[in-house]
């Protein structure tokens, strides 16, 4: 007498396959599925194996797999039971198949189950290229052949996509991976079948899929993603989201951002050098300019300090406070073009000596202007002296038609200015820069940024190093 198990998700079938076995002394057990079956195979070592083609969870195809790759088990003998075993075509040398009977009339069924149970008391099973094949069949045989066509419809899809996927079950057992899921996990699909998902990751990262999964379950059909997770060398993003209404399985998307991470980290790295480079050479033409006047050293450095204070103050983002703060910093690069001894002027400049100091901005837009820079800081640097009444020099711009970050750095290289020491007058009290202010904001200075500069030096108590 044999020992069989009979999975199959019709509970008629099952009661069939089983009073017709037991009733020849046979021993039976049952599974109403794919996942049950691997569970009791882990303890039950059956002579052979009835196995329906088209289950929920871990199909036929799916199931024999499993089974040849279970060691105890290589010498099972598998039948596939199929309504539609002509249409269906079966890798017997994947699977491992010995037999496929046609689900169809029933005592033709009855009559092929006994001589698969024969074949295997006589060690003699068939040749795949000669199934025994029960009559035609119609409704269910019909039915089964649509569904399989779609199976293998969305299954040729999933095959072809570049992220892993995988379904799993509440209790978190894969049930289905696709090409790419399992290249990813470095699994075979009969070994990472029916095995926990959560099993897969190290201790560090069980608790974010667990969680991730558990979201999936609680019914949102809202997709969730959790933060960048390792698994064997790949970096992942992972998604879950429920299956149908009520969550029975969950979809697990894999994407392997490994390469696209290594990119950004070389593009990163590649940035880093730029800005450094970028820097240096900001660096190495401000000392150029203040080196030519003494007494003007450092401001250009404190300037971009408080443009870059009273731009944050306004909300600017990030990237415009750079491209101001870099402005700030060679702002004066025009005055190489101006005589020293002028610079260093103690007394008031007449009116041919201004006129070159005028022409600064026009000198450092034409040195800044050859330079791509992210930002417009050539343009910057030739507007930092225009004023929003149109009485600034060298354009008479007015109003919008100067540019914001010029705005901010024409207030910030005036106040520099009044509360620093000069070789024609000492330096300013704050109440007094605070006053000017106040009185010429809107005519000569942007009335925005004003008030965020009178802000950090009123209430902030900001002051230049």
């Amino acid at each position: 007498m044999s020992k069989v198990l009979a999975v199959d998700n019709d509970t008629f079938i099952l009661e069939f396959i089983k009073d017709i076995l037991t009733n020849e002394g046979h021993e039976v057990m049952t599974a109403e599925d794919g996942l049950s079956a691997v569970d009791i195979l882990a303890n039950y070592v059956p002579d052979i194996v009835f196995v329906d083609l088209v289950m929920p969870n871990i199909d036929g195809k799916r199931l024999c797999k499993i089974i040849r790759g279970m060691r105890k088990l290589e010498k099972v003998f598998l039948v596939i039971l199929s309504a539609t075993v002509l249409e269906e075509k079966i890798d017997a040398d994947a699977l491992g198949v010995d037999i496929c009977i046609a689900k169809g009339p029933l005592n033709e069924m009855a009559q092929n189950i006994l001589s698969a149970l024969n074949l295997i008391e006589a060690a003699a099973p068939p040749p795949l290229s000669s199934p025994l094949l029960g009559g035609e069949n119609s409704l269910p045989r019909a039915i089964t052949g649509e569904l399989i066509s779609f199976k293998r419809h969305f299954e040729a899809i999933f095959e072809k996509i570049y992220e892993g996927i995988l379904e799993v079950t509440k209790n978190r057992r894969i049930i289905y991976a696709n090409p790419a899921a399992l290249s990813i996990i470095g699994l075979q699909e009969e070994k990472l079948l029916a095995s926990s998902f959560t099993d897969l990751f190290s201790e560090d990262y069980r608790q974010t899929v667990t969680r991730l999964i558990e979201t999936a379950y609680k019914g949102s059909i809202r997709i969730t993603e959790d933060p960048l997770i390792s698994l064997n060398e790949h970096l992942l993003t992972v998604k879950a989201f429920p299956v149908d209404d009520d969550a029975s399985t969950a979809v697990i998307i894999l994407n392997d951002v490994t390469k696209q991470k290594e990119a950004e980290k070389t593009l990163s790295k590649s940035v880093k050098k730029l800005q450094k480079a970028l820097n240096g050479t900001i660096q190495a033409i401000t000392m150029i300019a203040e080196r030519r006047d003494p007494y003007t050293a450092g401001h250009q450095k404190r300037v971009a300090d408080f443009a870059q204070a009273i731009s944050r103050e306004m909300g600017l983002s990030e990237d415009q406070i750079e491209g101001i703060r870099l402005s700030g910093l060679v702002h004066d690069v025009g005055k190489m073009a101006v005589p020293a001894e002028i610079l260093s002027k103690p007394g008031i400049l007449d009116d041919e000596e201004f006129a070159l100091i005028k022409k600064h901005p026009r000198v450092g837009y034409d040195i800044l202007k050859g330079i791509e820079f992210p930002w417009p800081i050539a343009e910057i640097v030739l507007q930092h002296h225009e004023r929003m009444n149109g009485s600034g020099y060298p354009r008479g711009l007015s109003g919008e038609e100067i540019l914001i970050e010029a705005r901010i750095l024409c207030v910030s290289d005036v106040v520099e200015a009044m509360v620093s020491h000069r070789p024609y007058r000492p330096a300013l009290s704050l109440s007094k820069v605070l006053e000017k202010f106040n009185q010429e904001k809107g005519e000569l200075y942007d009335p925005e940024v004003v008030r965020a500069c009178l802000k950090l030096l009123e209430e902030k108590n900001y002051r230049f190093k």
